[in-house]
């Protein structure tokens, strides 16, 4: 009898599951297809992976949440999000499709009159941050995915207690997976002790409830670093030695790292603060400063301003951001509106190539059309899974 009951339950949730995978639009063919072999072959085993990761969501009313935060912050600070004339003012008409879209799913329109420095390599990375740190006078905000307790770990948080001792406001947060380590640790307490405001983004301190009403898997890769408002640093290293002892076979890790300044920065602020403000609800809006000069007005004046700063290698610039709360396949469709403008040649440099088809599909066009196209990735991939995912597309291109 029991058993009965338990079949008829599964055969209800195979049919639910089933038709749900048949009645999401943003699922391509092959996923569908993939999803309904997997749920009718290993019905027992399908019917818990489609639970656990079957869909993107971070549970009930987290994108609800998110998505009111960022119209808050959006609607009590404009002057961040730029301007569209600026598009027109100081983007190359190839590019403006791209940058176009980009302002569309973020709302992050172009700024003008920001400048970037290329740091070395990681010892230049951290001391030029480091000593960014120590010259701020009002804020420091960081956010990391990965923030290991090593060289570069350690020196950013001591770097944190002596500016929060001297009286900047200094808020640190990290992604509850990626540095669960460093949540845990004797240098993460001497923050707090410091007066270091910390938060954990995604937390898992409870692992079951992520595990039946979210996914444990979709974490916060970000790596922001703000500072003042006026000094950002972006690129794709985490906050942890390029030897990256937690996997130290695939050492070095090489990363690269921009120093930013301008109003794009203040960009940046706000993506920190959305993400910030999802964890701790009681920070007041107006405790994140923005800078953002005049360089996103539309005026003529502004626009000459902007020609004179060209000379001294500013640049046009917005923010892109993207998650689990973000319209589904934005990023591919990014990537496709940029990399379909390219006229001569076309770099790419990832550890993770895993694209959806349609991406394939403009890379090989890209260079079917006689665009020089070179792609850089590691000769030993720290996931088998990746590895062996990527290969599988090396042949078409």
């Amino acid at each position: 009898m029991v058993l009965d009951i338990l079949l008829v339950i599964h055969f209800i949730l195979l049919l639910i599951i089933s038709l749900r995978v048949l009645s999401r639009p943003e699922l391509t063919s092959p996923a569908r297809l993939a999803w309904l072999v997997v749920l009718f072959v290993l019905p027992y085993i399908g019917v818990v992976v489609y639970w656990m990761f079957g869909e993107v969501h971070l549970g009930n009313g987290f994108a609800q949440h998110y998505k009111k935060i960022i119209d808050d912050l959006h609607h009590n600070n404009p002057e961040v999000l730029g301007c569209k004339g600026a598009l027109t003012e100081a983007v190359k008409p190839e590019y403006r499709a791209a940058f176009a879209y980009s302002a569309n799913i973020t709302g992050f329109h172009t700024t003008l009159g920001n400048r970037a420095e290329l740091m070395k390599d990681a010892a230049d990375t951290r001391q030029r941050m480091i000593a960014d740190f120590d010259a701020a006078t009002d804020h420091i905000h960081v956010l990391y995915y990965i923030w290991l307790i090593d060289g570069m770990g350690v020196d950013t948080a001591k770097a944190l207690i002596r500016a929060a001792k001297r009286g900047v406001t200094c808020r640190a947060m990290v992604d509850g997976m990626g540095s669960r380590k460093m949540v845990g640790s004797k240098i993460w307490q001497e923050m707090k002790d410091a007066g270091v405001q910390v938060s954990v983004a995604l937390p898992i301190n409870n692992p079951i409830k992520v595990l039946l009403f979210s996914r444990i898997d979709l974490r916060n890769h970000r790596k922001i670093t703000v500072i003042d408002g006026k000094i950002g640093y972006s690129g794709s290293r985490n906050c942890a030695d390029p030897e990256f002892r937690v996997k130290p076979k695939f050492a070095p890790w090489i990363d690269i790292m921009l120093r930013v300044e301008g109003p794009v920065v203040a960009q940046n602020q706000m993506l920190f603060a959305s993400d910030w403000l999802i964890e701790n609800p009681d920070t007041p809006f107006d405790s994140f400063p923005y800078y953002t000069e005049s360089h996103t007005k539309t005026s003529n004046e502004s626009y000459l301003e902007y020609q004179e700063d060209s000379k001294q290698n500013s640049f046009a610039a917005q923010v892109f951001a993207d998650g689990p709360t973000q319209q589904h396949g934005s990023t591919p469709q990014f990537l496709g509106a940029l990399i379909s403008q390219a006229q001569h040649t076309l770099i790419i440099s990832t550890p993770y190539f895993v694209p959806d088809y349609s991406l394939v599909s403009i890379l090989c066009a890209t260079a079917y059309r006689g665009v020089e196209v070179t792609m850089i990735f590691p000769k030993h991939n720290d996931s088998l899974v990746v590895a062996a995912t990527s290969r599988s597309y090396y042949k078409q291109g």
